[in-house]
């Protein structure tokens, strides 16, 4: 099921982020790289000129790729690692494991397939957590004898963007949507803001037909659902209300005086904001019921 990003945005102005192209490297290394075989294995791993891969490769062979530059960036430049290769013979649980220097716990894994005869296949695996500065990369042969002939390292690739709109002032919030490709399971969340440096108050990945929500409670504030509308109760007057879809139309928009109000709504999911008199927002998801 395809999911959404929703976003609340503060002011926007325009700053410049630098990002690493994909880097692509032969086995023989050239140009900013160097590669050296570290440990030949039980057959003796060796760069052959005619195929352009490091071949007679076992259990064990490691190479060393000197030096990749991950750049300066909090998260980096990249957040995957890509070979290419070739393994005619049966293998199972077989992988590549990277290491950033000569460590003992890889970054990445890269899963190894079985191929046709001289067919060589791409594959990759994300980094497991965020590298900066320059480093040696090494690469490890488990439980395979595949001939490597291309190691990249690819640059950070968004699986969903998200377009910020100026809001004009410090304290007002606003919200924009991206859809996200089918997602499941538990992952890391890397934000990069591109050309701006706006304020992000909250998150959300919902699906396009959410079903359910709990009810929210946020200190003195108890905001829920109920049939026909939202129900909001305060031990302090409430203060400003906004009333959004999950597409960003706004439904309502008013100042309550009181410690309850009942905001008539269909039925459907919604994004509520109120900001009580100590200034404090407070952002949480409704579902009304029909």
């Amino acid at each position: 099921m395809s999911k959404s990003i929703l976003l609340f945005v503060l002011s926007l102005f325009s700053i410049v982020s630098v990002y690493g192209g994909d880097i692509r490297i032969p086995a023989k290394g050239g140009g900013l790289y160097q590669v050296v075989i570290v440990d030949r294995g039980s057959k003796g791993a060796k760069y052959d000129g005619v195929t352009g891969a490091i071949v007679n490769t076992s259990h064990g062979t490691k190479i060393a790729v000197r030096d990749i530059d991950f750049g300066n960036e909090r998260y980096g430049w990249y957040n995957q690692f890509m070979i290419e290769y070739t393994n005619p013979s049966n293998c199972t649980d077989a992988y590549f494991d990277i290491y950033i220097e000569d460590t003992t716990v890889p970054v990445a894994s890269i899963p190894v397939e079985q191929t046709e005869e001289g067919e060589y296949k791409e594959t990759l695996a994300s980094l497991k957590l965020n590298i900066i500065g320059s480093h040696a990369v090494y690469i490890r042969w488990r439980n395979h004898s595949a001939n490597l002939k291309t190691f990249g390292a690819n640059a950070l690739v968004p699986f969903a963007s998200v377009s910020l709109v100026r809001t004009g002032s410090l304290t007002k919030y606003k919200f924009n949507v991206g859809d996200l490709e089918s997602l499941t399971g538990k992952h890391r969340l890397k934000m990069v803001w591109r050309k701006n440096n706006a304020t992000v108050a909250n998150v959300y990945l919902d699906s396009n037909n959410p079903a359910s929500v709990e009810k929210v409670y946020e200190e003195d504030v108890h905001a829920y659902g109920v049939k026909g509308g939202i129900k909001i109760e305060s031990s302090n007057t409430i203060g400003e209300i906004w009333v959004s879809s999950l597409t960003g139309l706004r439904m309502k928009e008013f100042v309550s005086l009181g410690t309850s109000e009942y905001i008539a709504l269909p039925s459907g999911f919604y994004l509520l904001r109120i900001i009580p008199d100590n200034g404090k927002t407070i952002v949480c998801k409704v579902l009304v019921r029909d």
